[in-house]
This record gives C-alpha cells, structure tokens and sequence, in this order.
C-alpha cells in the first residue's frame, strides 16, 4: 500500500479557508435545444408518472427541484457510477454524502470516519486512507485527537 504524505500534490485545487461559497449557475436550455429534446422531455416525464403511481421514485427527475444543489463548497466527489459519494467541502468537513440516487444529506455530517480504498492499473497500485472530519465545535470530545485524510 502507498501511504498518502500529507502535503497535498502539486497539481491539487487550492482555496482559501476564509471563503464563502457560491451557489453553481443553473444551465439554461436554448429554444432550438429545447425543441430537439421534446421527445425525450415528454418519454421521461412519462417514465417518472409511471414509477410515481408504483410508489418509486424515480432516479432520474429534472422536473422537481432538489434540495441537493451542487455548490462550490462541495469539493470532489469520491465513488464512481451506482457506488454512491462523499463530498468534502473545501474546508475539510464532510458536506454531502448520498448513498441511493436521488436522496442526500447536504449538511455537514457528523461521522467518526470514511475509509476509502482505490485500485487502479489492474489491482497493482492501491490506496488506502482514512477520512475523518476533525474536530467539530458542537460535539464536546474535548482534547481526543483525530484522524484526518
């Protein structure tokens, strides 16, 4: 196993600690894409009837707001396709985190730790790290120490 050194890699993303976030921009479709996209705007709309009037919900819905809108607070996603995620903020808090499509938590997530275990080259390099949130102000531990990733 290699063992992540804690400075941060050279081509990593930097932001300052004492910055706000920014909610991301909503895209806007155009009237010619629009027009493109009527069959399947209308298939999908169909599709999510269906699955509603079966009590599911489904996993794909762009006509009903969510409360889990990506801001740029939320860092990088860690987890792959059907894997779920877990978003640090910029931070080091645990920001989002969102094991079954289409439901998360957005808040800050009071959690003891996250293990993250990554293979790549066909199982020949492998990480293994620990995530843990540090110390928060409102949960009293006192002086225990943390791990942190």
């Amino acid at each position: 196993f290699d063992f992540d050194s804690e400075a941060p890699p050279e081509q990593a993303w930097r932001r300052k600690l004492n910055t706000h976030a920014s909610i991301l921009k909503e895209f806007s479709v155009t009237f010619t894409e629009a027009i493109q996209m009527v069959r399947l705007g209308i298939r999908l709309w169909h599709y999510i009837r269906e699955e509603a009037s079966h009590g599911r919900k489904a996993p794909i819905d762009p006509f009903t707001r969510e409360s889990c809108k990506p801001s740029a607070s939320q860092g990088v996603p860690l987890g792959g396709m059907g894997s779920g995620s877990i978003s640090r903020g910029f931070r080091g808090e645990f920001r989002h985190f969102q094991i079954l499509p289409g439901t998360c938590e957005t808040s800050p997530v009071m959690v003891n730790q996250f293990s993250i275990f990554i293979s790549r080259d066909g199982g020949n390099k492998k990480y293994a790290s620990v995530l843990a949130p540090g110390q928060h102000e409102g949960l009293g531990y006192g002086s225990k120490p943390f791990i942190s990733g």
